[in-house]
């Protein structure tokens, strides 16, 4: 028997699916969102045919749509659009596989992506293979750190290593942060360490709160946050964020360590 509201669901996914057949950019744009909040049982194999549409905005859409959604059976649709000559779908699309192959082997082709020319979307490469968690990459991350152009892939690549490696990166990242000169590498340095049981270099990444770029500021506040889990520490962090704040002078930055700051309360009430 067909309820009201199932009715009223399958009325709603045939507009939205004319909508995107039929409406411009904006409109068929609004109807891939309302689809992923109406989550149909065929919503899934109807964003993926927008993975092909000829505006990239459009195909950039249906690819971070897919990963809201999280079904696996958009993954190899998923994996196709990594090639897309857009980076915003790139971008997306590696974005989506890190949270739909969680927990799974890591496709070669999303490893391959850490070498893609456009930095943010090798950034989201690292996220990706962080959150999937498949210690196959390790050497990729690797690579990166080593020779990878942009400071901040680096920094991004180091902390990905810092969450699916072990003690035996512990004396290579050592050697690196002696010889270091990038004040962002250096950050996703330390939380690597700090994250592999290296916790001395708390006091390395409180010192960065001082450093005259607003970015770091803001990376190692972020950086701070989130490692420090022991009530001890986040006490630490707690306290060098309170103090950062007081000096703090761009608005960016503020937001960002109250934010952070915020996060930290609850562990230094614990302690």
């Amino acid at each position: 028997m067909v309820t009201k509201s199932s009715e009223n669901r399958i009325n709603t996914f045939n507009e939205l699916s004319k909508q995107l057949k039929k409406g411009n950019v904006a409109i068929r744009i609004s109807a891939l969102k309302k689809l992923v909040e109406l989550n149909h049982p065929n919503t899934t194999s109807e964003i993926t045919m927008y993975l092909r549409d000829k505006s990239p905005k459009v195909r950039e859409v249906a690819a971070e749509s897919l990963g809201e959604i999280g079904n696996t059976e958009s993954a190899d649709f998923l994996l196709k659009s990594t090639s897309d000559s857009y980076y915003g779908v790139r971008m997306m699309a590696v974005r989506s596989l890190g949270y739909i192959l969680i927990g799974r082997d890591c496709p070669h082709v999303l490893i391959d992506m850490l070498n893609d020319p456009d930095e943010l979307v090798r950034i989201e490469a690292c996220e990706a293979l962080e959150s999937i968690g498949d210690k196959k990459v390790i050497n990729a991350l690797w690579e990166k750190i080593h020779k990878d152009e942009s400071f901040l892939v680096k920094r991004y690549a180091a902390i990905a290593l810092g969450n699916l490696g072990d003690k035996e990166e512990i004396k290579k990242l050592r050697a690196i942060t002696k010889t270091e000169k990038s004040v962002s590498v250096r950050v996703g340095l330390y939380y690597a360490l700090y994250k592999l049981g290296e916790t001395d270099v708390l006091s390395n990444l409180v010192d960065l709160l001082k450093n005259k770029d607003y970015r770091t500021r803001c990376a190692v506040s972020n950086a701070l946050a989130e490692i420090c889990k022991s009530p001890p520490d986040s006490k630490v962090a707690y306290q060098a964020l309170q103090e950062a704040l007081r000096n703090e002078r761009t608005i960016a930055a503020k937001s960002t360590i109250e934010s952070c700051i915020k996060r930290l309360l609850v562990l230094t009430q614990e302690s």
